[in-house]
């Protein structure tokens, strides 16, 4: 039986990005300025491919504010599926696939 995959906003990146239980992390629709001109227009949201890192973990690159912050997909997940969520702790996967 496949569960079935719920959006959660990532914590700090509310409006601008998701991630879901499924580990896949997405970007949102959203208004933004254009540069040269300063009209609104609409971005359209898209999966985030991100890459793999030395340890086999997943990665994205995550901006606000033109600032460019590389988040690991686990630790996204478990931000946001936790209430209560303590910087030291440890994440293992049950499948043991990072």
């Amino acid at each position: 039986m496949d569960m079935e995959e719920k959006w959660l906003p990532v914590k700090g990146y509310e409006g601008l990005y998701a991630v879901s239980n499924k580990g896949r992390v997405k970007s949102i629709d959203r208004k933004v300025r254009r540069k040269s001109d300063g009209a609104l227009v609409s971005k359209r949201g898209k999966y985030l491919k991100g890459h793999i890192i030395e340890k086999g973990y997943h990665q994205v690159m995550l901006s606000k504010n033109g600032v460019r912050v590389p988040k690991l997909v686990h630790r996204l997940v478990l931000e946001t599926s936790m209430p209560v969520f303590n910087e030291g702790l440890e994440v293992n996967h049950k499948d043991l696939n990072k």
